[in-house]
């Protein structure tokens, strides 16, 4: 008699909690009715949405398997990842640790918890040593690389020609090609097939790409042939080939139980299939809307494929749908469905968009949109300093999720400069291109006498990983070399002493007195550097024959950085210094590491070659080398992780950030050159039509199901509050997939939610980064207090710099501040001296005081193409001041020819088609005013005793009554007429003009813009000066700006300048923004 299933238990939650934990609650009715179902042999498909138990039923299955008397190889529980298969494995061994601590007779043996690959290679590995044979291997992606890369310059295969030649050799052709091997291998497909799919849908491409696939693969059949002692080389989909023979004719399975079947690729999916044809009991569990390894090949409906497979053709099955699951606020799990019913159900029962979901609180949901992306930064920062003040949640339970592991890095960078410490997955990095390994090679190459040190490596490795010094150690090594070496200098005095080893490096510190001890101490860490070449030198000369392992390992001992380099990896972050001194550490340690297993694979495949054929073999490796090693996680460190990397954990707050255009959801499409996406396309939905355009139309719809199910995954993550952010600027918008989770949430301003209030605060907010904090309380520190209570104001800022000093934030110290005596204090301008100002700088003087000085110290941007575009037309309207269009352009194409267009980029094209619109404008403006009294009219007049004003007039025209001066402006924006009418330059154009021997009266200024999109010139005019509400309005300004000017003091004000001021970043004032 079956046991009836005990009731579904979950390890207590932790941050964060694992979503493999099971839940505290008993088990619904639809996880009874598929324990019941898989306990008559039915097979069984349950299909649920986000956290609806699916991995607590997997494990529990597979446990009450164990528990019934099953053999634990008979009991096999896949999942897609290794992470997601260690979550499984965790969960088994805490309940075979709970039994046997219980009572339990004897420890009860776990069941085979993999990833299909890993499965897959235990079975070939196992047939392998039952039949005397040695070991087998899988070719790594780097192997792939290279042995493509060859076949490539070696076999002839008639590409077509939309493919350049030049292309071929490219690592990115490569990469084309091995997609193509791979979508091929995973599937069972042969060259044959290919070359035959390629005839019948026209794809001249995959022809010529079935003939490297045919020597790929027998390239790899000859080098296990001629291995000795090595085993078989399989690639990915090879692997499977063999694996699935070996399931036929296999041993009996008592359960399979598929965990995220989702994620599958077609390899995986093949394994299943496989399997469940020898399998007493299959449990298959899925969320087509979770689907995270799409990227990967993961296929959303793979639970489907394997219902309908002819291994269970002829078994009745049972479909059934979990309920909606615990452990997220009800109103995250509504957003959520919400954005999953806009994709396909992919097999899944129509019951899946039809859950109760129950009422929850609109606040734990919340968006936010930022000016750029340092503000965006800002604000998750904001968001994750609230979080801890004022929830109590710990950094290690807030996830922040980017589409891309780039998009990852990227934030977890910009984090880490606004006071949030960050990590981020780390790039992948072809061993070749790695720093530590690169002057390793030099080292034993050098050691080994294959190649002399040049100095310039000495140099590079003395600076690198291996030497550790800086510029300025480097200073001093070269003048003691020059003193102790043997008559040579700089860089080669220290080669000379390197190669000399009757040279003495200074050795034990001296025991006399301190100053000639602290002497020796500082010569001895100088040296080092020089006692480590000579020891790994001779480590390597003595290892030289012992094989390739063994003479990485004699270097790497020589080198006496192990524990170093461990220290500092594992150092507490104190610091930013501290932190950046363990990353650096890690990666090296990971590098070193891999190189290692690296050397072990290839000498168990090619146990005769030596260290100068292995390091050929690193050398010409452009893809990084796969790697299983496991990443170690430091505590209080906020999370930047990609939807898969977070698939399978459980946070308090998840936060969706860079939804922005192009960047989640990324719709380009890849694989387009080879077609490696239209032929999985064909494979996996026999009987689509063969138009390219209607096979793109195709994968872009699938493109953007697979986005937003990134999206559903990741939301899923959060239990208790969701932030969603974004950019919104001249450059960068908000994408579709922010605007649907805006109008899911109903929410109409943003920020909203729970972060609402702290990011509307103004600046430095309730939760301030502390250097944001102390430069905050800096600036309202009153450095000379006027009164009681500019005194008292004084005093409690100084409490509060004093109360951050004791928490331990150093910055609070004004001792620690940069600050600088002031090199004179008297006025920048004398009182008795004359003021000279132009017309434009004028206009800035009116703005800013701080930018006027020092601009007119020198201060200027460089001059860029819209200058000298603003230049050229200014020349021409001086030299044609009464020409027409015509003319203007005519003179243009004589003094600037085009020459050939073919020769012109489009920048130069575009920018004369410009000139000549402006040209044209200005032509007619002239053709319209031709009574020209002067152009470019020099003068230099007094306001007043104290202020001159000097500068030309660009045009003056007579008119009815008088004269009116012009002003011909370049850019692409006019300015408002009401600006217009204030406008400094311009009146003190009017001014000068009243003032010269002229005695005709001035009417008025015009400033005409000939640079706008308008089809003509836009005219803004000034009235004379003396008229309207304030006739003495510019007299005022002039004095006013005189007074300022003459003051010690200048006093800062943001103002339109401030955008196009050539010292913004030096002012007090600036922001990122500006």
């Amino acid at each position: 008699m079956q046991e009836k299933p005990v009731g579904l238990r979950l390890s207590p939650f932790s941050a964060p909690a694992k979503l493999a934990d099971f839940s505290r609650v008993r088990p619904g009715v639809a996880q009874a009715r598929a324990l019941e179902l898989l306990g008559r042999g039915i097979p069984t498909f349950a299909y649920g949405p986000p956290r609806s138990g699916k991995s607590s039923l997997c494990a529990h299955a597979s446990w009450e398997a164990m528990r019934s008397g099953a053999e634990p190889r008979s009991v096999v529980l896949l999942a897609p990842t290794r992470e997601r298969a260690a979550l499984l494995r965790d969960e088994l061994s805490r309940r075979a640790m709970a039994a046997h601590g219980s009572g339990a007779e004897g420890r009860l043996e776990l069941p085979t918890v993999m990833t299909p690959l890993a499965y897959a290679f235990a079975l070939v590995s196992e047939e392998a040593a039952s039949n005397g044979l040695a070991q087998p291997s899988l070719v790594t992606g780097a192997d792939q690389d290279a042995l493509l890369e060859n076949l490539l310059s070696e076999v002839p295969a008639g590409w077509p020609e939309s493919i350049d030649p030049a292309a071929i050799s490219l690592a990115g052709f490569r990469a084309e090609l091995r997609d193509l091997v791979s979508r091929c291998t995973e599937r069972g497909l042969t060259p044959e097939n290919l070359a035959a799919l390629g005839v019948e849908h026209g794809r001249k491409e995959w022809q010529a790409a079935a003939g490297i696939f045919e020597s790929y693969l027998d390239s790899l059949a000859l080098e296990s042939s001629m291995s000795i002692d090595a085993g078989a080389r399989f690639d990915a989909g090879v692997l499977v080939d063999r694996a699935c023979a070996v399931v036929e004719t296999g041993e009996e399975i008592e359960l399979l139980a598929v965990d995220d079947a989702q994620d599958f690729t077609a390899s995986g999916v093949r394994i299943v299939e496989a399997l469940a044809a020898r399998a007493s009991r299959v449990l298959v569990a899925s969320s087509p809307d979770m689907t995270v390894e799409g990227f990967r090949g993961g296929m959303a409906d793979a639970a489907s494929r394997v219902a309908r497979s002819s291994a269970l053709a002829r078994r009745e099955s049972a479909t059934l749908t979990l309920e909606r699951s615990f452990r997220q606020e009800p109103a995250l799990t509504r957003i959520a469905a919400l954005l999953a019913s806009r994709l396909p159900l992919e097999g899944a029962p129509s019951a899946l968009r039809k859950m109760e979901i129950g009422e929850g609180q609109t606040e734990t949901f919340a968006l936010a949109l930022a000016a750029n992306e340092e503000a965006e930064a800002r604000d998750i920062a904001t968001a994750i300093r609230l979080l801890g003040a004022v929830h109590e949640v710990p950094r290690d339970d807030i996830a922040v999720v980017c589409r891309s592991a780039s998009t990852a890095r990227a934030l977890a960078e910009r984090l880490t400069r606004v006071g949030i410490e960050a990590a981020a997955p780390l790039r992948a990095t072809a061993l070749r291109d790695e720093p530590v390994i690169r002057d390793l090679f030099t080292i034993l190459a050098w050691g080994l006498g294959i190649e002399q040190l040049r100095t310039e490596r000495l140099v590079e490795i003395l600076r690198g990983p291996w030497g550790g010094i800086d510029d300025g150690m480097l200073r001093e090594l070269r003048r003691w070399a020059l003193a102790h070496g043997t008559g040579t200098s700089g860089d080669r005095a220290i080669l000379d002493i390197i190669d000399n080893s009757d040279v003495p490096l200074p050795g034990a510190t001296d025991e006399n007195g301190g100053a000639t001890r602290g002497r020796d101490r500082y010569l001895r860490a100088l040296t080092s550097p020089l006692r480590r070449l000579r020891r790994m030198r001779e480590a390597i000369d003595a290892a030289r024959e012992t094989g390739i392992l063994p003479l990485l390992w004699a270097a790497w001992e020589a080198s006496h950085l192990a524990k170093r380099w461990q220290g500092e990896a594992i150092a507490p972050a104190s610091s930013v210094q501290a932190r950046s001194r363990a990353k650096l550490a890690n990666a090296r340690l990971d590098a070193l590491g891999a190189l290692f297993t690296a050397a072990d694979r290839y000498e168990e495949r090619r146990g005769g070659d030596d260290i100068v054929v292995f390091m050929a073999h690193i050398e010409s490796q452009a893809v990084p080398e796969d790697s299983l090693s496991a990443r170690g996680r430091v505590s209080g460190v906020v999370r930047v992780l990609t939807p898969a990397a977070a698939a399978g954990e459980s946070f308090d707050t998840v936060i969706l950030a860079c939804l922005n255009e192009g960047v989640w959801p990324n719709l380009r499409l890849r694989s387009g050159l080879l077609g490696a996406a239209d032929l999985a396309l064909h494979l996996d939905h026999p009987g689509l039509a063969t138009s390219r355009a209607e096979l793109r139309a195709i994968r872009r719809s699938m493109n953007l199901n697979d986005e937003i199910r990134l999206a559903v995954a990741a939301l899923s993550r959060a239990r208790s509050r969701v932030l969603v952010t974004a950019v919104d600027n001249d450059e960068s918008a908000p994408s579709g997939l922010f605007r649907v989770l805006e109008n899911a949430a109903h929410i109409g301003g943003v920020p909203s939610g729970w972060v609402a209030s702290a990011l509307e605060s103004a600046s430095p907010g309730p939760f301030p980064e502390a250097r944001q904090l102390v430069a905050a309380l800096a600036r309202e520190f009153p450095s000379e207090p006027n009164g009681p209570n500019e005194q008292a104001k004084r005093s409690h800022v100084a409490e509060l710099l004093t109360a951050l000093e004791r928490e331990g934030v150093e910055c609070a110290s004004p001792e620690t501040w940069y600050y600088q005596e002031l090199t004179r204090t008297d006025p920048a301008l004398p009182a008795d001296g004359t003021l000279a100002l132009s017309p434009s700088s004028l206009a800035t003087a009116s703005q800013c005081s701080r930018a006027f000085l020092l601009e007119s110290a020198g201060a200027r941007t460089s001059v860029g193409p819209a200058q000298e575009v603003g230049t050229l037309i200014h020349a021409l309207a001086e030299a044609h001041p009464k020409a027409g269009a015509a003319e203007l352009v005519a003179a243009f194409e004589k003094s600037y020819p085009a020459g050939k267009v073919d020769e012109q980029n489009w920048r130069t094209r575009a920018e004369r088609a410009r000139i000549i619109r402006m040209l044209e404008k200005l032509g007619a403006y002239q053709s319209a005013h031709p009574d020209v009294a002067a152009v470019e009219k020099r003068f230099a007049v007094a306001l007043g005793e104290s202020v001159e004003i000097r500068g030309s007039i660009d045009r003056i025209e007579r008119e009815a009554g008088g004269l009116r001066v012009v002003d011909y402006k370049t850019g692409k924006t006019a300015k408002s007429k009401t600006d217009a009418e204030r406008d400094p330059q311009l009146a003190a154009y009017q001014y000068a003009l009243r003032h010269t021997e002229s005695e005709e009266s001035v009417n008025g200024a015009s400033l005409v813009y000939l640079g706008t999109d308008a089809k003509s010139s836009a005219v803004r005019h000034q009235p004379a000066l003396g008229e309207g509400d304030e006739p003495e309005w510019f007299d005022n300004l002039v004095r006013d700006i005189d007074a300022r000017l003459r003051s010690a003091r200048v006093h800062l004000v943001r103002n339109p300048h401030c955008t196009v001021c050539p010292v913004k970043r030096s002012c007090p004032l600036f922001r990122e923004e500006m």
